[in-house]
């Protein structure tokens, strides 16, 4: 007589069924598209094979010896390509080095940030 009652609630699924809004899937979470097939393992695959980004054959000769240099130091250890590459993020920042190729550089440090910064 006296009892309130209240709406049943509906859940919040990840997919925006149910009733409630989509919720954006989690960084790194397998692709809806995957769940319960065998393509999930290829794809987490894929994702740790990531590739070298190539570099502009017009590229100055300072971005092509910046290139290198992650090149070589790839198979270092994660603490020294993480410091290698906050030196050359801050050497190569456009507001503190004023020379022509040094946005070039500094672009080109960027694209190779995933893949040289991967844990390998």
């Amino acid at each position: 007589l006296g009892r309130a009652t209240t709406a049943p609630v509906k859940a919040h699924r990840r997919d925006g069924a149910g009733g409630g809004p989509a919720v954006a899937p989690r960084r790194g979470s397998v692709p809806a598209a995957f769940n319960g097939s065998g393509a999930a393992e290829a794809w987490g695959e894929r994702r740790r094979q990531s590739t070298q980004p190539p570099l502009e054959a017009s590229a100055s000769p300072e971005a092509r010896a910046v290139h290198q240099r992650l090149q070589g130091l790839r198979s270092a250890p994660l603490a020294q390509r993480k410091q290698t590459f906050r030196e050359l993020i801050l050497e190569f920042h456009p507001d503190k080095n004023s020379a022509a190729c040094a946005s070039e550089v500094f672009q080109v440090v960027n694209r190779c940030k995933e893949w040289f910064l991967e844990d390998v």
